[in-house]
Formats: C-alpha cells, sequence, structure tokens
C-alpha cells in the first residue's frame, strides 16, 4: 500500500473513531484524493481532532480506555492539540498511576517490524519521550517521586543487551532531568550507587555514553571557571561516592581484555575512552581553587595515577595475545599529557613565579613512575630495528612496523614535547632520539613515521631546552648522520620522482638545525668536528638554499607599457573583429602605406619633407598621453623605439630627414606637442578621432 494510500485510510479510521466515541456525522462532501483541502476543512478537521482527543482523555479519566490507546491516537493525530484539549490531556496523563503506565510503556515497549521509520516502530515510546521531555509538570512528577524515578532508573538494571531506540528515549528524559534539574538529580543519584555500575554495562550505547559526559562535565559545560563552586563539588562527590572513575577504567580493561570474543566490547572502549577525556579536559580546565578540592583530588588521575598505570602494565602483559589493550591505554595517556600541557601553557604564560604545585598541574610524580613503562615499551621498537637489520642481511622484505608501534612512536614523542626535565633526560638515557631516527631510516617509505621524529627533534632542540640540544646535537652527532644518509640518495632528491620520502623529513631537519645553529646560545653548547662543520655548510648552500629559493612564491611580472600597433590590412579584412556596434571609433586611414605628400609641411620645430603619412603620427600623438616633448626620439630614449626599431626605415634625429616606408605607430608627432605646423589632413583626422 501506498504512502499517500495510507494517509487515506488513517484519515478515514479517524473519522470512524469520531463517529463511533463522538457521534459526528461524517463530512457531505470529501476532498478528492491528492486535493488541497481548503481553509474552512482544515479548521473543521482541527476541531473535530480536538474534540476528538478531549472524549478519549474522559474515557482514560473514568476507566473505560486504557492509556496505551489515547497515546497511540496522540501520535496519529496529524495536529497538536490545542486549548483546553492540552490542559485536560495534562491533567488526566500526570495523574500518579497515569505516569507510572506511561512509563511502563515507555521501557516496555513492543516494536512494530511492518515499520521503518525509528519512531513509527516504536510509537508508544516515542510520544511518552516527547510527553516527559516536553512538559514541565512530568519533570517534577519524576524528581518528586521516587517510585516513578525508579521506574525508568531499573531499565538499566537488566544484563541482557537493550534496544538503541528505547535507551535513546530514556536517555533524553535523564538528560532533560539533569538539565533542568541538576541539583535535585544528582541528590538522587548519590542514593542509588548502583545506578552507575548499571550504567557502565551499557556504556556502548552512543546515548549512554552521552549522558556520562554530560554528567562528568557538571551539566555538559564548557567551561569550569563560569561554575558555581558548590554545584561543581556536588557533582565530584557524586563520581567520588559511586566511584565512578573506577569504574569506568574498569570497564576500559574489560573492553580491551573481550575486544576480540564480545562483539560490543570495542564500542565500550571507545565510549569509556570519550567520557574519560571530557572528565580529564574538564578537570584541567577547572580554576585553581577547584582543583584542591578534596572531591577532585580524589579522582585526579595527576595525584592518584595507579589505576592509569595499571592499565597500561596491563596492555604489556596481555601484548603477545592481544595489542588492543596497549594500543588504548597508549592513547588513553596521549590524551592525558596533551590536555595537561595545555592547560600549563595557558595558566603559566607570562607567570613564572606560580609552579605547577601550586595549581594542582603537577606532573613530577606521574612522569617518575611512568619511566619504567617506557623502558618496556622501548623494546618494541628495539624489536623492530634488530628485524631490519637481519632482513636487510639476508636480502629479504622487512617487516611492517603496524598500528601499535606507531601509536608508541607517538607516545615517545607526546613525551618529549610535554614532559618535563627529569623525564626527557630518562628518554634521552635510553637512546630514544637515536632510535627515532634509525626507524625513519629503516622504513624510508613511511611519511608518518617521518613526520613524528622530525617532530621530536623541532620539540627538543631549542635554546630552552640544553638537555635535547646536547643529546641530539653533542652526542649523536645529528648533523653528521644526515649528510651519511644524504650521500645516499641525495643526488636524485631533485631529478628523480621516486626517491625515497624520508629524504623530505631529512630536509626538515636540516632547516630547522641551521635555524638553530645560528643561534649563540646553541654555538655555546655545540661544538662540530671542522670537517663535518665545513661539510654542512656546503650542505645548507647547495641543496637547503636551493629549496628555500624553490619555495619563495614568484615575483610578480612587472608588465611594460608599450604602444598599440595597428594593423589596418587585417582591420579591413575583419571590422566585426575589431569595432563594436555603437561605439564610436577612429577610422583607418585608406591607405597606411601611403607615401604620397599631403602637401603640408613636415610639422615640428624641424623643417624636412614630411613624405610618410602623417596621419599615423596626428593619432598617436592624440591618444599617446605619455608622449615625449623632446625633440630627440632617437632609438636609446624609450622603450617603445627600441622595441619598434626593427620596424623603422631610419632613425628620426631631430624631427629632419627622409622617411621611406611605413612609420612606427608610436611615432611621437611634435606638431600635437607644440600645437603648430599641422596640415589640414591632420586637423581633419584628429577632429574625426575625437567626435
Amino acid at each position: 500500500m501506498s504512502d499517500a494510500s495510507m494517509d487515506q485510510f488513517g484519515w478515514k479510521l479517524l473519522d470512524f473513531f469520531k463517529r463511533l466515541f463522538v457521534g459526528m456525522q461524517p463530512a457531505e462532501a470529501e476532498a478528492e484524493a491528492g486535493a488541497e483541502p481548503v481553509k474552512g476543512e482544515e479548521r473543521r478537521e482541527k476541531q473535530d481532532a480536538n474534540a476528538y482527543l478531549l472524549q478519549r482523555a474522559q474515557d482514560v479519566h473514568e476507566g473505560r480506555l486504557e492509556v496505551k490507546a489515547l497515546v497511540l491516537d496522540l501520535y496519529e493525530v496529524p495536529d497538536f492539540p490545542q486549548g483546553d484539549t492540552i490542559t485536560y490531556l495534562i491533567k488526566v496523563l500526570s495523574a500518579e498511576e497515569s505516569a507510572k503506565e506511561l512509563l511502563h510503556l515507555l521501557i516496555n515497549c513492543e516494536e512494530d517490524t511492518s515499520r521503518t521509520d525509528v519512531n513509527e516502530r516504536f510509537k508508544s515510546a516515542y510520544v511518552v519521550s516527547y510527553i516527559f521531555t516536553s512538559v514541565p509538570v512530568f519533570h517534577e512528577k519524576l524528581t518528586s517521586n521516587e517510585k516513578m524515578l525508579n521506574i525508568l532508573l531499573d531499565y538499566f538494571s537488566a544484563s541482557e543487551d537493550l534496544s538503541d531506540p528505547v535507551t535513546h528515549y530514556v536517555m533524553e528524559i535523564l538528560s532533560t532531568l539533569l538539565r533542568e534539574h541538576h541539583d535535585m538529580i544528582i541528590e538522587q543519584l548519590k542514593e542509588r550507587r548502583s545506578f552507575t555500575d548499571s550504567l557502565m554495562r551499557h556504556v556502548a550505547h552512543a546515548s549512554v555514553a552521552d549522558y556520562l559526559l554530560q554528567l562528568v562535565t557538571v551539566g555538559g559545560n564548557t567551561d569550569p571557571s563560569s561554575l558555581p563552586k558548590d554545584k561543581v563539588c556536588q557533582t565530584y562527590e557524586l563520581l567520588e561516592s559511586s566511584q565512578m572513575h573506577n569504574n569506568i577504567l574498569d570497564r576500559f580493561l574489560w573492553s580491551a581484555e573481550k575486544s576480540r570474543v564480545v562483539e560490543s566490547a570495542s564500542q565500550d572502549g571507545e565510549s569509556c575512552m570519550l567520557v574519560l577525556q571530557g572528565l580529564y579536559g574538564h578537570m584541567m580546565k577547572m580554576p585553581p581553587e577547584y582543583r584542591f578540592l578534596d572531591c577532585v583530588r580524589a579522582i585526579n588521575p595527576l595525584e592518584h595515577p595507579e589505576k592509569l598505570l595499571q592499565v597500561l602494565d596491563y596492555g604489556l602483559e596481555v601484548l603477545q595475545d592481544n595489542p588492543e589493550p596497549l594500543s588504548l591505554a597508549l592513547r588513553l595517556w596521549i590524551d592525558l599529557l596533551v590536555v595537561v600541557n595545555v592547560e600549563k601553557k595557558s595558566y603559566f604564560g607570562g607567570r613564572p613565579d606560580i609552579s605547577a604545585k601550586d595549581s594542582a598541574l603537577d606532573t613530577e610524580d606521574v612522569e617518575e613512575k611512568l619511566l619504567p613503562c617506557c623502558r618496556r615499551l622501548k623494546g618494541l621498537l628495539s624489536s623492530v630495528l634488530e628485524e631490519c637489520r637481519e632482513c636487510s642481511e639476508r636480502g629479504a622484505k622487512p617487516p611492517r612496523f603496524g598500528c601499535l608501534r606507531m601509536r608508541v612512536v607517538e607516545f615517545f614523542v607526546t613525551c618529549l614535547k610535554t614532559g618535563g626535565k627529569d623525564l626527557r633526560q630518562g628518554l634521552y638515557d635510553l637512546n630514544m632520539h637515536e632510535i627515532l631516527f634509525d626507524l625513519m631510516v629503516a622504513f624510508p617509505t613511511n611519511s608518518i613515521l617521518h613526520n613524528l621524529v622530525a617532530l621530536a627533534l623541532e620539540v627538543c632542540v631549542c635554546p630552552q631546552r640544553p638537555s635535547g640540544i646536547k643529546a641530539w646535537l653533542v652526542d649523536f652527532c645529528l648533523p653528521k648522520k644526515i649528510l651519511e644518509e644524504w650521500s645516499v640518495h641525495g643526488d636524485k632528491f631533485f631529478t628523480d620522482p621516486l626517491v625515497p620520502p624520508y629524504m623530505s623529513a631529512l630536509v626538515r631537519m636540516s632547516l630547522h638545525l641551521r635555524k638553530y645553529l645560528d643561534n649563540p646560545v646553541v654555538q655555546a653548547k655545540v661544538e662540530l668536528e671542522d670537517k663535518i662543520q665545513c661539510r654542512f655548510d656546503d650542505f645548507c648552500e647547495e641543496v637547503l638554499d636551493r629549496i628555500e629559493r624553490m619555495r619563495k612564491p614568484p615575483r610578480p611580472v612587472t608588465q611594460v607599457r608599450r604602444s598599440r600597433t595597428t594593423d589596418f590590412n587585417s582591420i579591413r579584412a575583419n571590422p566585426a573583429n575589431h569595432f563594436s556596434p555603437g561605439v564610436p571609433q577612429r577610422a583607418p586611414p585608406k591607405n597606411s602605406n601611403n607615401t604620397e605628400d599631403d602637401g603640408g609641411n613636415g610639422g615640428g620645430n624641424g623643417g624636412g619633407n614630411g613624405n610618410g603619412d602623417s596621419t599615423d603620427d596626428s593619432i598617436s600623438s592624440v591618444n599617446n598621453s605619455n608622449s615625449n616633448n623632446n625633440n630627440n626620439n632617437s632609438s636609446n630614449n624609450s622603450d617603445d623605439n627600441r622595441d619598434n626599431s626593427s620596424t623603422n626605415s631610419g632613425d628620426d634625429n631631430n624631427g629632419s630627414g627622409n622617411n621611406t616606408g611605413q612609420e612606427p605607430d608610436n611615432r611621437k608627432s611634435s606638431a600635437s606637442q607644440q600645437g603648430g605646423g599641422s596640415s589640414g589632413r591632420q586637423r581633419h583626422v584628429v577632429v574625426q578621432t575625437m567626435s
């Protein structure tokens, strides 16, 4: 059955209910199928729908009709009820028994599998969710009536999988309560510690993850500095008492462990990652006085990193069987270190008198406990280097680098960029900078790896970090390594398009080195051998200078204004290509090569016979606003004469001499400059042109 016939059937069914319950007569004349109803009919239909719903609500109130039937009627009615009908509907449905029945309809909604639209398949759940999220009376009923709230919260106590649409409708109601009645719902949740545990079992649902994110960010607030202190305390007391932070981390571990067994486990891990990112970001953006609250410090990962370290240790333990837990744990640590570093920069900018401990952003303890894990992670990169060397000796294909090793490299680069002095020195002692460079050479086509290694150099080698200068330039002697690698493929860099991509990373690193080797602070700490220094200087001049010239934008081309030469023969052949209709144009001379003497003087200060056609000179004198008033028009005075010197059969010196052949169009006419000595034909053409 088509959509149009279904709509027609629905209207007929509604008219049948009107006649059955309200006693209305059917319309005398019904509009044909597809015809637009007139305004009078629309008004009558709205009045009929309001009367019908009002009668149905009375039937529910008197016990002759179930609430479910009224809910379905509310879905089927095309127009929203108005006036007294709404008031009476709210009165009937907000009664305690009716409201409880509405909630039961929501959580036990039956799916209509014959429909394709989600709201069509779950009609009653859609209507109930709309009622409880739109009408304030129902908000108050839920927050004040403990039994009604329990019906809604117990929906998540089920151990089996929940329906996505129904879960979405339920979470819409809970999100509305959290947004409109934050304080009251937080107090209710404090008394139900098992509720957060139940939510963790269904965190794979996107609506549940969004609700948890809204909860840990104090109602979805992105600026904690604008929040009242008591509201922050209330939320974090709930997180502390319900052990929500530990529950999220436990679920995170469970998802990592079961990622290959349970189908939805990976989605659980992604959802937990989203919630933890929101929690840590919100916590680090708080004002310092908020971060020193006991309820906040109790779940601050910088003060209590044990659970996060446990996640990382677990990933390393099960690495041989499943690499997914370690990858997720590294992502979590990277996000935490980045957000802390961002807040440090924004808070300490221009305030050197304040230490990290004064703002609860101190990472020294965390970094000290993180170093043992770094030693174990180093083995993942060292082992692949050994495999590459063995494959190179055998002439075999090198191993794949893989996503997990890339995540490890990203973690080390993040530690070098955001970590403190002790953490960076610990990584230098592990020779991580040498391993990173060797990895770049061993995998010459992995551009993501190349960019990370170049970034590691850029964040370590700067005047503010002497330990990085010593490690990269003094101990490792990076310029020498770059020159050695360049000697292998460098001669093909500008000619061969298939040159290994890691050569571009070498160029990027060399440009950064040259920038800082010119710095006096760096020069005082780095003393390269004379031979290496000379070779590197030659490399800079021959390669880097050329690359910088290639990167510079091209100079804008300065257009030289040249005189316009006219081809009168072309004009006569195709006049439509040169003259626009309706625009006055000057007419070409009858014979552009005319050598006839028109009987006038040659014009100008000097005498002479004007054997050439002086009409061109007169036209040029009118149209050329940059004519030279000097009578000396030799070929080296202007670009125009130089460009047209090949068309002149003789030089025009001081306006005298016999000219044989056609004169150039840009010939300056001294007659027009001085105002005298012009012929009658010249004046005629000038007047004709000006007109």
